[in-house]
């Protein structure tokens, strides 16, 4: 009787270990209209990631954002950025002068380790 409650006890201590660090490998998804955006930033703007099939066989990965945790998601481009944040000229300017075009609102700040696009928002609204 002992010995099958220490190794119970064993059990659920092993599972209480590790189920954080598993935790924090496992992606974040959110799922719209039966779609799996994967959640690369959960920030002011959220980034998310989608593998699209282009063309018969070819998937390329395409990004999109919301305006918080529930907003509608967008396509990830300068001009829906804009349209996002209709009153924010200050991140409207900040958008033309760090990016060039749409592609590259997907560098990734490794000093502040977020996304330029948001680094340039938290900016703006300072």
């Amino acid at each position: 009787m002992r010995y099958a409650l220490y190794v119970g006890f064993v059990l659920v201590a092993a599972l209480l270990i590790t189920a954080p660090l598993t935790a924090a490998d496992a992606r974040n998804y959110r799922v719209v209209e039966g779609r799996q955006y994967q959640i690369l930033e959960a920030k002011q703007l959220y980034i998310y990631s989608l593998d699209v099939l282009v063309r018969k066989g070819a998937m390329e990965r395409s990004y999109f954002f919301s305006v918080g945790p529930t907003g509608d998601i967008k396509p990830l481009t300068i001009a829906n950025l804009k349209n996002a944040y209709p009153n924010n000229h200050r991140f409207h300017d900040n958008l033309d002068m760090a990016f060039k075009n749409d592609a590259a609102l997907t560098r990734f700040d490794e000093f502040h380790k977020m996304f330029k696009v948001n680094r340039l928002f938290e900016a703006s609204e300072q």
